[in-house]
Order: C-alpha cells, then sequence, then structure tokens
C-alpha cells in the first residue's frame, strides 16, 4: 500500500501517488543495478522484475534480434548502440520534424524494449530516458 494521496480533481499532472510510484521505477533499478530490472514486458506494459527472472525467464522469452525488428526500430537501435541518447535526441534525429510518424516511433521505441534490444540506462546521474543496447547495460 501506498500511503500518498490520490490525484485531486482539477490538480494537473499524475497526483503524488502515480508521480512517486512512476519516479521509483527509474530509482530502483537505478539504486540496485544488479538486482532490479526496469524495461517493457509483454504488450509493452512497463515490467520490474529481478534480475534472475529477467535472465531466466523474459530474455529466453522475449529477445529477438535486431534484424527482426521494425525498419524504424532499428533505425532507433543503430543511433543509440553509437551512444547513449535521450528520447527526445532520438525523436528528432528520426522523425526530422514529420510529426505524423510521431505514434510509428513510440511504437519502435516500446518495440526495442520489448524485444530486449534496447534498455534506459540505470546511471544515477541520468534524469530522463536515455537509451543505451541492452547488451551494453547487462552484459550476461
Amino acid at each position: 500500500m501506498i500511503d500518498l494521496p490520490e490525484k485531486q480533481p482539477g490538480e494537473k499532472g499524475w497526483g503524488q501517488k502515480v508521480g512517486a510510484i512512476w519516479s521509483w521505477k527509474n530509482q530502483l533499478a537505478s539504486d540496485y543495478p544488479d538486482e532490479i530490472f526496469y524495461g517493457k514486458g509483454a504488450k509493452g506494459k512497463s515490467v520490474l522484475m529481478t534480475l534472475t527472472y529477467l535472465k531466466e525467464t523474459q530474455h529466453p522469452e522475449f529477445h529477438r534480434p535486431i534484424a527482426e525488428c521494425s525498419r524504424m526500430a532499428r533505425d532507433i537501435y543503430e543511433l543509440a548502440r553509437i551512444e547513449p541518447l535521450t528520447t527526445t535526441v532520438l525523436r528528432k534525429a528520426i522523425l526530422k520534424g514529420d510529426k505524423t510518424r510521431k505514434h510509428a516511433f513510440a511504437k519502435a521505441l516500446v518495440e526495442l524494449q520489448v524485444t530486449l534490444n534496447i534498455v534506459r540506462s540505470n546511471a544515477p546521474e541520468i534524469t530522463s530516458d536515455t537509451w543505451v543496447r541492452f547488451d551494453e547495460q547487462y552484459r550476461e
């Protein structure tokens, strides 16, 4: 149970309770990088799991080679493969101002997470979603 108030009528944003939970997903993975994984599971749902579960269950079931991913996912991966990049930088580089493909970009980013090709950086100094290769962060 989380002892924080729900979002109040007229309150902007997520409210204290959801805001806290949303920040914990990143903080837990950052504070305990050898124990906790945060990423996307089936159907792109956010998941927290132990690294043991990731290694024994999640990775064998969901990992797909980058060659099997969509064209846009492969393009995003190629940029993140070279260096860690934020969502904003990746979106600008891939879409080049074409806002009609914004949904396709978001879908490709989730695809890369579900297939365990990229993951949010666990570096404690990172405050915005910054993407790195999965195998760079989880070498085993």
